[in-house]
């Protein structure tokens, strides 16, 4: 086997381990059952709201240092967050405590932009799309399993949600000594690349340099990947609909805390990528033209997908209705995250799609602090107002399109005019080779 496939091997069993959780589709009827018993209220305002506002800082933080690091440090801090939280969980009781495990969550999410990046640096440019493909499906594979692994733990075996935590634990203990047996990154993307053509006295401080060098390598490559245009439809998509997916994640829409949360996180997980690869292999499709259409659809589908679930009382449409929603969501984002990457070069692509998540955290504390802690809206109010967002977002994406059809029908029947250049940036890069 091929070197680089070897290490994409290894860290796509690490993708694996790290999402195999099997307590978290059960997570909120953990908090509000014996041994725990917290209020729905707790949990919405007191607790939760805590792990938003932890990723959205530590992301900040971890994003800068991942590369300086190398990214192995950083994978290792993956798996030690993700212990202590689920050490904490299995031990302690009170809120503060429980809000430091969100703290903890929200580090531990924020981690994963390592194993993202982290074989970038290891492999060659050419094998950029394969490996892409790989850890994504690894993320998906993790995730499907952790839904199965809960079902039949929970539902069918008649395990206590305490073992699974205690089944969780052990699984991320392993997790952290095979981040452990990753292979170093000897040299990364910005803070510790060499160059044949470099020259330097002997009196040069290597650490300041390298750090110069890195943050001078960073503002280069988001300048060059943001003077174009025709990414930004794709970014704000990314960033505004990612904002509202994350907070939608984080809630439970019904109070009743219903009964098959494992299976529908199966579901979900195997559906959405299904729809990522079916979405993924519309190459044919001139996204310049009729992207706003598209990303248009695909958020108004969304909202009103929201605003069903919202005012539902059958749990069966509300599973279908929170499937549906998984497979929109995935699909549109393939191609809003490709259209991204065949417009910039490999090397910021990290970056890039580092800076659209930022954007969709920040938007997601915004939501958090109005919706949740300053409202206080019940959870299927929650999802209503989720919904409303989402059509706004279709509602001005499809206006966009309408203003842009006009421009290109006047062009079109204007005589002398040039063609309109709808071609991307980047070509040499398939839609279906950047699905994570």
């Amino acid at each position: 086997m091929e070197e680089w496939r070897k290490l994409a091997l290894l860290l796509c069993v690490y993708g694996v381990l790290k999402e195999l959780r099997p307590l978290e589709p059960y997570i909120t009827r953990f908090l509000t059952t014996p041994p725990m018993n917290f209020t729905d209220n707790q949990i919405n305002i007191e607790i939760y709201p805590i792990s938003v506002y932890s990723n959205m800082i530590s992301l900040f933080v971890v994003f800068l240092v991942t590369d300086m690091l190398r990214y192995k440090p950083i994978i290792v801090l993956n798996s030690l967050a993700g212990i202590l939280l689920y050490v904490m969980l299995i031990f302690c009781r009170s809120v503060f405590a429980i809000q430091l495990v969100e703290v903890l969550y929200g580090l531990y999410i924020a981690c994963e932009v390592a194993y993202y990046t982290y074989i970038y640096a290891k492999v060659d440019k050419s094998h950029y799309q394969e490996v892409t493909g790989y850890t994504r499906a690894a993320y998906l594979t993790g995730r499907a399993l952790s839904g199965v692994a809960s079902e039949v733990l929970f539902q069918w075996v008649g395990l206590e949600l305490l073992n699974l935590a205690e089944i969780t634990l052990g699984i991320l203990i392993i997790s952290c000594f095979w981040a452990i047996s990753l292979p170093p990154v000897e040299e990364s993307i910005y803070f510790n690349r060499t160059s044949p053509a470099e020259n330097r006295t002997p009196t040069d401080n290597s650490l300041i340099y390298n750090v110069k060098k890195g943050f001078k390598l960073l503002y280069d490559d988001f300048l060059q990947a943001f003077e174009q245009i025709k990414i930004y439809k794709f970014v704000l998509w990314w960033a505004a609909c990612n904002g509202g997916y994350l907070q939608i994640n984080k809630s439970d829409p019904d109070n009743n805390h219903l009964m098959m949360n494992g299976a529908v996180e199966a579901v979900c997980t195997s559906m959405g990528a299904l729809g990522a690869y079916f979405f993924g292999r519309m190459t044919g499709v001139n996204w310049n033209r009729w992207g706003e259409l598209g990303l248009a659809i695909g958020a108004l589908a969304l909202g009103a997908d929201l605003v069903l679930m919202a005012n539902t009382k059958s749990i069966i449409i509300a599973y279908l209705t929170y499937i549906a929603f998984s497979i929109i969501y995935n699909a549109v984002v393939t191609i809003a995250k490709a259209q991204i990457a065949i417009r910039i070069k490999p090397d910021s692509t990290g970056l890039v799609f580092g800076v659209t998540i930022f954007l969709a955290l920040v938007i997601q504390t915004l939501i958090t602090i109005v919706l949740v802690q300053l409202l206080e809206l019940s959870a299927k109010l929650q999802f209503a107002m989720y919904g409303y967002y989402y059509l706004i977002i279709g509602s001005a994406f499809a206006l966009k399109f309408l203003c842009g059809l006009r421009c290109w029908k006047r062009q079109e029947n204007g005589p002398g005019e040039n063609d309109v250049d709808d071609s991307p940036a980047r070509t040499d890069q398939p839609v279906m080779s950047i699905i994570g």
